[in-house]
């Protein structure tokens, strides 16, 4: 499978001073969403449902 732009992508960012900068972003960004995400999902309290009572 090829990706045709992709070659032309990294050639554009290894003449730019723009590219160093994105990947790190993208990175980062990366690292916040598979673990600061879920961390902070479970810090927040659950709601528990009441318990019905019988009829």
């Amino acid at each position: 499978m090829r990706i045709p732009y992709f070659g032309w992508v990294t050639m554009i960012m290894q003449e730019s001073s723009w590219g160093l900068p994105i990947v790190i972003a993208l990175i980062m960004l990366l690292v916040i969403v598979e673990f600061a995400i879920p961390i902070l999902r479970e810090k927040t309290p659950k709601q528990e449902n009441p318990k019905q009572r019988p009829l």
